[in-house]
């Protein structure tokens, strides 16, 4: 990262005039180095206080960071970041799409913003323009599995199922941790089972949720819905047949 250079080559400077140089020098480059400090400690305290999710705090720490280095791309992701965790945030205000759109001119390819800035439009009910942003970051992160759920989540605000469906199918071939693979394919199965109408590939589905499942109250709620399903195929097969 050249930003992380740049620091670096100001600590180096630091110490090589430390032993020489004239006055003039060592005091702009200490200065330097004292912007430096202050731009991590108000980072630092940026990230210690979205750990106890005190994200009122966390965005005018991230933000005084910002100020003295306004080049550095990560710092405006995390205020984004608090900004969009507040509860007031869920109104997507003008001062959090602002900044996003900041952090992603000084950070183009960064996966992570392109999501966030999905997630401020599925949260003003705009799902055509999080899916075409959750494509993008996809295209840079292909693995990004929560870019993944919340394109499914945009196909299904537009009511397109079947697109839904087929991006968390492609969620499973990432193989995603057992908890969320579990979730994606009982869900697979509910989409399955109602909208699209394929009860059979739907009981699939569930019996792999079941397969994988470890916690007990997941694995009888799907043991429950391939009972079900199991029955009601078999149901309907003998109606078929006219038995």
């Amino acid at each position: 990262d050249s930003v992380s250079c740049s620091h670096h080559e100001i600590e180096q400077r630091h110490y090589s005039l430390e032993c020489g140089g004239n006055v003039g020098e060592r005091r702009s480059v200490k200065h330097l180095v004292d912007i430096l400090h202050f731009y991590r400690r108000n980072n630092a305290k940026g990230d210690q206080l979205m750990l106890y999710s005190k994200f009122d705090k966390a965005a005018p720490a991230y933000a005084s960071a910002h100020e003295v280095f306004p080049a550095f791309g990560e710092v405006l992701y995390n205020e984004a970041l608090a900004k969009t965790s507040k509860r007031e945030a869920k109104m997507s205000p003008k001062e959090v799409i602002e900044t996003l759109q900041l952090a992603r001119v000084l950070r183009p390819d960064d996966a992570r913003i392109i999501h966030q800035q999905a997630l401020v439009h599925t949260s003003r009910a705009e799902p055509e323009q999080a899916r075409e942003l959750e494509k993008s970051a996809i295209h840079r992160f292909p693995n990004y599995l929560d870019a993944y759920k919340n394109l499914a989540l945009s196909h299904q605000r537009k009511i397109d199922m079947a697109e839904s469906a087929k991006v968390l199918e492609q969620m499973l071939e990432l193989d995603p941790p057992k908890k969320l693979r579990v979730s994606v394919e009982e869900s697979l199965g509910q989409m399955y089972e109602g909208p699209l109408g394929q009860p059979k590939k739907a009981l699939e589905f569930y019996k792999l949720g079941y397969k994988h499942a470890e916690l007990a109250f997941m694995r009888e709620r799907l043991k429950s819905k391939v009972t079900e399903l199991s029955k009601q195929i078999e149901r309907e097969r003998l109606l078929r047949e006219g038995k």
